[in-house]
């Protein structure tokens, strides 16, 4: 399996119609947040198997779905090109979900923030 950077990489190469279902090319703004994201969440996580802990996958509407997990709790970043990020949190015991959505029209999250972010938790 691919580090999730290296599949991040790779979704903005997927064809139209990547599932046969008409699934659109996931958009490279979108992806390019997805890998800020998920370099902020492995500078804090500092996995020894990156690739076991995060995972990525397209959606068909051209966004990005990063899963990973703690010992308690799941989690679930959707990124979609209409500018819609959703998380989504589930407690393993309780079977609890928190979810929440942001606009990044409304909540303007930056990818330069996120990058800075990662770099001042990395150093």
């Amino acid at each position: 399996m691919a580090h999730p950077l290296q599949q991040l990489s790779l979704l903005c190469k997927l064809p139209f119609n990547w599932d046969g279902y008409g699934a659109d090319t996931p958009d490279a703004h979108t992806v390019q947040l997805a890998a800020e994201f998920a370099e902020v969440l492995l500078a804090f996580r500092k996995p020894a198997d990156p690739e076991k802990w995060l995972f990525v996958n397209p959606t068909r509407n051209g966004g990005v779905l990063l899963e990973w997990e703690s010992r308690e709790l799941e989690f679930e970043l959707a990124i979609e090109p209409n500018g819609i990020i959703g998380f989504l949190q589930m407690n393993k015991l309780t079977k609890e979900i928190k979810s929440k959505e942001f606009s990044l029209v409304k909540d303007s999250i930056a990818i330069g923030l996120l990058h800075d972010i990662r770099c001042s938790v990395a150093a």
